[in-house]
């Protein structure tokens, strides 16, 4: 018999399935296929119920054939078409996934008094400042002011939701809010740092501190910054942005703990998500180009906010330790066993592409950051890889003449060329003044967590 609930694509008709067709095969009267035309009055949370719970029985009925033919003309039949309604519901359910305006006031003020009474609940005080961040009264305020910023560029996995993970780490010290980032050591064209298992906005923050303070001495040239020991640091732009309106290009590049298994077959998590972006200036004080990927099909955040929301996610996202493709995120977060697995970047043809980059900015990081033998790898902890390259006025206008000819390519489609991180630049000027568009469900469970501490 085959294994066809680990295939997500119509598996060609045998012999034995033509002639069960031909003999007048159909459809289970008992079984009752959702499709597209069904009621439309329904909402879309319940029609993405139903098609889940009709695919566990399609699924079961598949494994309890009495032949592979029958197999085959379930999965071609039923199984799929009920794997796509469930997919493009789920993309009907993101897109118009009910939402809240919060003001950027009340957003600030609600997610910064959840981390403070964390932290007190914690260490039984105040918080009170450790580390000396440029314009910024003390961490909470950095950590917030980061969450704000991806969610108003509409990066919403790095956004809000992720109160709802680091305020169960600081009770859990699994983050270390007290923790002092210190530099541990300099040598020719490095500094390293170590986070003291701090937050990883903070920890970043004062690297990159660290190194503009360094380069600030020098007329040119390049320098290499290293952080280790801290908790998710977010979105790696953050840190590229401020580096190019400084004048300086720069690339950065994260560890993230264990998500992804070697392909092809690999059953244990082995290295994360690994982002790794770059930042061009092109003057100072202005906002340059910046980019940055996830070497996986899609951030965790994404799959999390997925899995906050109740939804599916796309093929060639995640699979099972045993290689079969699912669409449901709960595995990934399966408590006990063996989490399901983040896919590479590039899909099913390329995939070893995108698990060469993820796993050599794994290796790459720890070699440049001096990991000790025998540390761990956690989820959630982060390490970092910043290089630094001083620019200069010719090189400011050298690349804003590039950026002009890229963005004067002719399109098919008539629209303009996007400059990698210039859309999410103009969300985020429209909901610092209309305010923030977050996911009611995320931002209901942060009122009550709000509630619960506060």
């Amino acid at each position: 018999m085959l294994n066809i609930l680990s295939v997500y694509k119509s598996v060609p008709y045998t012999n034995d399935a033509l002639k069960l067709l031909r003999s007048g095969w159909t459809m289970p009267d008992d079984l009752e296929i959702p499709c597209l035309s069904d009621d439309n009055s329904v909402p879309i949370k319940d029609r993405l119920e139903v098609t889940k719970t009709t695919l566990v029985e399609v699924e079961g009925r598949i494994q309890n054939a009495g032949s592979e033919a029958e197999q085959i003309l379930l999965h071609n039949i039923a199984r799929l078409p009920i794997i796509q309604l469930r997919q493009k519901l789920t993309e009907e359910a993101r897109v118009n996934m009910p939402r809240t305006i919060v003001t950027y006031p009340e957003a600030k003020q609600k997610t910064e008094e959840i981390l403070y009474a964390a932290i007190e609940k914690v260490t039984g005080k105040p918080h009170v400042n450790v580390n000396q961040i440029w314009g910024y009264d003390d961490e909470v305020a950095l950590v917030v002011a980061t969450l704000l910023d991806a969610e108003g560029q509409d990066h919403e996995t790095h956004g809000i939701s992720r109160i709802l993970d680091y305020t169960p780490a600081v009770l859990d010290g699994k983050i270390n809010p007290q923790g002092k980032v210190a530099s541990v050591k300099e040598s020719y064209g490095k500094l390293s740092f170590d986070g003291d298992g701090t937050f990883g906005q903070v920890a970043v923050q004062m690297a990159l501190q660290g190194g503009l303070e360094y380069m600030s001495h020098l007329d040119d040239g390049s320098l290499v910054v290293v952080m280790r020991n801290a908790y998710h640091a977010g979105r790696i732009e953050w840190i590229l942005r401020q580096a190019a309106r400084a004048g300086y290009s720069s690339i950065a590049m994260f560890n993230v703990g264990g998500r992804v298994a070697p392909e092809p077959d690999g059953m244990e998590p082995r290295w994360g998500t690994n982002p790794i972006g770059f930042g061009v200036s092109t003057g100072i004080g202005e906002d340059g180009v910046v980019g940055d990927i996830a070497t996986t099909a899609r951030p965790e955040g994404w799959i999390r906010v997925a899995y906050l929301n109740g939804l599916s996610v796309p093929l060639d996202v995640l699979r099972t330790p045993d290689g079969t493709p699912v669409i449901e995120p709960d595995g990934a977060y399966r408590e006990k066993g063996l989490p399901d697995l983040l896919l590479p970047l590039g899909g099913e043809i390329a995939a070893h592409k995108g698990a060469v980059l993820g796993q050599m900015i794994d290796l790459f990081t720890d070699a440049a950051s001096d990991r000790k033998v025998g540390e761990p790898m956690l989820p959630k902890k982060n390490n970092l890889v910043l290089i630094l390259n001083k620019d200069n006025e010719d090189v400011f206008v050298s690349m804003r003449e590039k950026v002009s000819r890229i963005q004067s390519c002719k399109t098919a489609s008539g629209n303009p060329v996007r400059i990698p991180g210039a859309v999410g630049l103009e969300k985020l000027g429209l909901a610092q003044v209309n305010g923030l568009n977050v996911a009611e469900e995320i931002w209901g469970q942060v009122d009550k967590l709000h509630s619960k501490l506060c």
